[in-house]
């Protein structure tokens, strides 16, 4: 495993000379990547001023370490940063939805989004259609434990610190803020902010002074091969958007960034890609 940063780059972030925020992309199931960069990120807090590290969504699915993922997330608080905050994606939305056991065809949903690596690691997958769905939603609940549960009841569906803005997927530029984030966590709908892409990416953030720090849709390309290219940090921060997602689950790349007062930084943890 190794970690590539790139190199500082100019941004009015709206923080204070002590505040540094660390967040990190999509994930799905790569713990010895999250382990590598949370390391990595860690050594570069503010040892006097205010450190949050957030983590915008999706932990698990379609990877090969789910749970290590997911408690990465859960032990998170006991490292070097101030507070964590954890954002809630559309797949840690279709697991909460899986877990409240009420529709028939959301086990098998999630499945088809790449829930099935997690029930493989938490020895669910031959359960699916045997049992009813609230029969499933109850062992999957015993399966993950209390812990994972608790960080699931907690997530948040964005978070605001002076100009930056922390959102799974995105916002919609037809509709406030306000009204856009309280949409609940449990609506299933292409506009909803754990799943919203080209309504968003198509269009620039026209909020002044905002910047909009999102995962959800890949960059077209491994990130770390394009560091030296001109043509990647333009896809990555454009419009007044920042992308965080390096298609971990096919690139084998998890992505984080580094905020000041008046810069930033990428930093991608870099592991095989899928076969």
């Amino acid at each position: 495993m190794r970690i590539v940063p790139s190199d500082w780059m100019p941004l009015h972030t709206g923080l204070t000379d002590g505040q540094h925020v660390f967040a990190i992309g999509d994930v799905h199931g790569r713990a010895a990547n999250l382990s590598a960069l949370l390391e990595f990120l860690g050594g570069s807090t503010n040892e006097t001023g205010e450190n949050t590290l957030l983590f915008l969504g999706d932990l698990h699915d379609r990877g090969v370490d789910d749970l290590g993922a997911m408690d990465l997330a859960v032990n998170a608080p006991d490292r070097e940063f101030s507070s964590v905050i954890c954002l809630m994606g559309n797949h840690e939305q279709l697991l909460k939805l899986t877990l409240l056991g009420r529709d028939s065809e959301m086990p098998l949903l999630w499945k088809q989004n790449g829930g099935g690596s997690l029930m493989r690691q938490l020895g669910l997958q031959q359960e699916l259609g045997r049992l009813t769905c609230a029969e499933f939603a109850n062992r999957l609940e015993d399966a993950l434990g209390t812990r994972r549960a608790g960080w699931l009841a907690n997530l948040q569906s964005h978070f605001k610190i002076g100009n930056l803005l922390f959102v799974h997927a995105g916002i919609n530029h037809q509709i406030s803020l306000d009204e856009h984030f309280s949409q609940h966590w449990s609506v299933l709908h292409e506009l909803h902010w754990s799943w919203i892409r080209s309504e968003f990416l198509g269009f620039p953030v026209m909020i002044p002074n905002l910047t909009v720090i999102h995962g959800h849709t890949p960059v077209r390309r491994n990130p770390v091969q394009q560091f030296a290219e001109p043509d990647f940090f333009p896809h990555c921060q454009r419009d007044g958007k920042i992308n965080l997602d390096g298609g971990s689950f096919i690139s084998g790349c998890v992505i984080g960034a580094q905020f000041t007062k008046s810069a930033w930084r990428l930093a991608a943890a870099v592991g095989p890609p899928s076969s």
